[in-house]
């Protein structure tokens, strides 16, 4: 036995028929492009039958041909496969125990932003309907029955005190359209308190050097700094300040690794002598009131890393001024 819809809209000039076919696997969905008279253009493999909400909701992905259908479409064949205003909907809706809440929330979206028995303005629906697409983000592929407080209570964690208000106000609202058309005997969203955020309050000094960019030297900076350096080398004028700039720029250390280094840390390989070598095995840190130097205990920031050719310039010119060669 079949029951025929009617035309949903033009879809690529062809009117877009579907129908639900009554098996003894299940309801199936079926959807047919037909001419003018009727006739049937083409028509996609059924959508249902024993593991219907699985293939349903793969084919609201675009895992099946009513993937490419708009959303108001495929809002609309879920309303009549699934939907709350007719005894056959709420019908396949007990019998089909796995049925995701991405599937259940597209086939009730009019009701539950709409038919609330009040008027409600744009600004609210629309806030509704971003809250409706961030519950689907997370927890659409998931059967519905598994969508409780209890379940997405991490998730709940990272959210905003007023977005965890919005999605109990939402959720009770679809619990409460599932109540009244007898599909489920309890809410447990009515149970859930949105609780104040518990996270320790930063102080002002905290939170404005969280605003604060990280300084970023652009190509051209990095080419006058280095341009600069060789010319100091040039004349024998370098510093230790430009050593440690070049450490910075070509071996990424970190302005207190550089700070806890000594003439000793510098080395050439064994295999290749004119390759210069630093050992990063000590840090600058604060300790109480003061500066001080410690030990790198982490295996990982300990490190011997090969300098390029400025860099070991830059240094033989400062050793060979200091008599240490």
């Amino acid at each position: 036995m079949q029951h025929k819809r009617p035309i949903l809209e033009k879809f690529y000039g062809t009117p877009l028929w579907y129908r639900i076919e009554h098996r003894k696997s299940g309801d199936a969905i079926v959807v047919s492009y037909r001419d003018e008279k009727g006739r049937v253009q083409y028509e996609a493999a059924p959508v249902g039958g024993k593991k219907a909400a699985t293939s349903v909701h793969k084919a609201e992905e675009g895992g099946a041909a009513l993937g490419a259908l708009p959303e108001e479409v495929m809002a609309e064949i879920l309303r009549g496969w699934i939907g709350l205003h007719t005894p056959e909907g709420c019908k396949r809706r007990k019998s089909v125990s796995d049925l995701t809440l991405g599937v259940l929330l597209t086939a009730d979206k009019r009701e539950l932003l709409f038919k609330t028995g009040s008027i409600r303005s744009e600004s609210t629906v629309k806030d509704e309907d971003r809250v409706l697409r961030m519950i689907l983000k997370h927890w659409g592929a998931t059967p519905w029955r598994e969508v409780t407080p209890k379940n997405c209570a991490e998730w709940l964690a990272c959210q905003s005190t007023r977005t965890k208000r919005d999605i109990k106000r939402l959720m009770c609202r679809y619990e409460k359209l599932q109540l009244n058309a007898g599909i489920i005997s309890s809410v447990t969203w009515e149970h859930y308190k949105a609780k104040e955020s518990t996270r320790r309050r930063q102080p002002h000094r905290a939170l404005v050097r969280g605003q604060i960019e990280q300084t970023v030297l652009t190509d051209g900076q990095c080419r006058e700094l280095v341009a600069g350096i060789q010319a100091r080398i040039a004349t024998e004028s370098v510093t230790e300040i430009d050593l440690a700039l070049l450490l910075v720029l070509t071996a990424i250390l970190e302005l207190e690794e550089v700070a806890a280094l000594t003439w000793e840390d510098f080395s050439y390989l064994d295999d290749f002598p004119e390759r210069l070598t630093v050992e990063v095995k000590k840090v600058c840190q604060r300790i109480r009131k003061k500066f001080g130097i410690v030990e790198l205990d982490d295996p990982y920031k300990r490190r011997r890393i090969p300098l390029p050719t400025i860099a070991e310039e830059c240094y033989r010119e400062l050793i060979s001024r200091k008599g240490l060669s």
